[in-house]
């Protein structure tokens, strides 16, 4: 469920085909919450993306097949390469693909408690 309606952009905050973009993330969880950068970049079929931490870390590599409109996960780092936590992340990352392709920065799985706020850096 997408929450925060961001009007200031005419355009879906996805990148266009042919072109990638940077955004600053946070996944807030129960127990926890991880925070990083998120990269996409859309090849016109797919829009693939990779999570990293603070530290520069790859915590989770995926690719959003937009004509299936499904989100496939690539690889995962060790605690969190477990089939129950991808099968939420998946759901997930679907949904705020979604948001982003309406123009909305927070998603929220209110069923798992899990909240991610995803916003565009502007160079």
């Amino acid at each position: 469920m997408c929450i925060i309606s961001n009007e200031s952009f005419a355009q879906s905050l996805l990148p266009n085909e042919g072109d990638s973009k940077e955004y600053q993330m946070t996944i807030n969880m129960p127990k926890a919450y991880i925070s990083g950068i998120c990269v996409m970049a859309n090849d016109g079929a797919r829009v693939n993306g990779s999570i990293f931490n603070e530290f520069g870390l790859s915590m989770l590599s995926f690719s959003y097949l937009i004509e299936k409109d499904k989100v496939k996960i690539l690889s995962a780092m060790k605690m969190i390469n477990k089939w129950y936590i991808k099968r939420i992340l998946r759901k997930d990352l679907l949904g705020v693909i979604k948001c982003l392709q309406n123009n909305n920065t927070v998603y929220e799985d209110s069923k798992h408690s899990i909240n991610i706020i995803i916003e565009p850096m502007f160079e």
